[in-house]
């Protein structure tokens, strides 16, 4: 078949009426394409496979399929893919996901639209199984936020599923990184999801993107405050604990009384990683506690001793942070040590830094 006719025939087949036209041709074309071992000769064939994007479901499986092997999607179509993987149909709404990772990493602005639908991916369809049913053994139906869903526990569930929410992080990512905007009216439910049972790189990534849009947005991230405060004070792992804790110094840069609320509840926790043999997770306590002492000293006064030690660590940005927090809890009892800093620390801002909180303490 000559790559002319394999396409005219293909290309009446899609814009046909007909289910068995339509599904004829995409066979034709799975059929073309696998004989020919390259997929990419077939892209004038993109705008035939988007026509039939809202036709019979396998119709529109079997598109989704071939645009995913394409790696080509006009930026017109994205949102009905988008409305796809809102749909019933999760199977489709699976695959429409991996079509459009793919996408992202071609052409990231043209995903920017649906964010806010990949963010229900991950809350929504957290553990559900392409098959699963109520009569699905191992399932059962729970009700999160008014929505009835089918939870799926066998292993091979969990595994296929696991790819698409980490591709639905990555395409959030990718779309923080151009636009995190676009994240921020689902800020709350995303960062919820990092406090769930799932597994831990998702939930370190999700906050780490969370954190990429708070940089430029923190006066529009309020609401991620308490979801994130929810995390400190109930994961073990210390990773994830710590991506949470700089989210949250982070959205403190706008919220400082609303965070300072909302963690006082969960200080010694803050207090107990300020002595984590891990540096990244000091550096986020101190970072957080530097936030806090700024309007509830006496509450952070009561670490004011593992403080002080934190005045020699390794990195320079936890000596920094120790400073700004001994300066707003300390006394002129903290003086000597900060002076010690002033006169012998190898950076310069940091001596400059100490010195200034020293003044600040011995001044009348």
């Amino acid at each position: 078949m000559s790559e002319s006719v394999s396409f005219d025939s293909i290309r009446e087949g899609l814009r046909s009426d007909d289910f068995d036209d339509q599904q004829e041709a995409l066979y034709e074309l799975f059929e073309a394409a696998t004989e020919a071992e390259d997929w990419s000769q077939f892209e004038p064939l993109v705008e035939d496979l988007e026509s039939v994007l809202d036709a019979d479901p396998y119709v529109r499986e079997g598109a989704i399929n071939a645009l995913y092997r394409l790696d080509v999607l006009s930026v017109d179509h994205v949102q009905r893919l988008d409305e796809i993987v809102q749909g019933d149909d999760s199977r489709l709404g699976f695959r429409t996901v991996d079509v459009l990772f793919e996408r992202s990493k071609q052409e990231p602005e043209a995903v920017v639209p649906i964010a806010s639908s990949m963010i229900d991916f991950l809350v929504i369809r957290d553990w559900l199984a392409e098959d699963a049913s109520d009569e699905t053994p191992g399932s059962e139906l729970r009700e999160e936020d008014g929505v009835e869903i089918v939870e799926h526990s066998s292993p091979r569930g969990k595994q296929l599923h696991a790819a698409r929410r980490f591709k639905a992080d990555t395409l959030l990512s990718t779309v923080a990184e151009r636009e995190p905007a676009a994240l921020v009216p689902k800020i709350d439910e995303f960062v919820a999801t990092a406090g769930r049972d799932d597994y831990d790189d998702l939930r370190s990534r999700i906050l780490e993107t969370a954190t990429l849009v708070a940089e430029t947005h923190a006066e529009e991230c309020e609401a991620a405050i308490e979801p994130a405060a929810d995390v400190v004070a109930t994961t073990e792992n210390a990773k994830i604990r710590t991506k949470a804790t700089y989210l949250l110094a982070m959205v403190a840069e706008a919220h400082l009384e609303t965070v300072a609320e909302t963690v006082e509840p969960h200080l010694e926790t803050l207090f107990e990683m300020l002595e984590s043999v891990y540096s990244d997770e000091q550096n986020a306590a101190i970072s957080l506690l530097s936030y806090v002492a700024e309007v509830r000293p006496e509450e952070v006064d009561a670490a004011r001793d593992q403080i002080v030690t934190l005045l020699d660590h390794h990195i320079e940005g936890v000596r920094g942070s120790a400073i700004w927090t001994l300066e707003y809890i300390g006394d002129e009892s903290v003086v000597a040590d900060l002076d010690a800093v002033a006169e012998s620390d190898p950076n310069e801002d940091i001596r400059d830094l100490a010195a200034e909180a020293s003044a600040s303490l011995t001044a009348d």
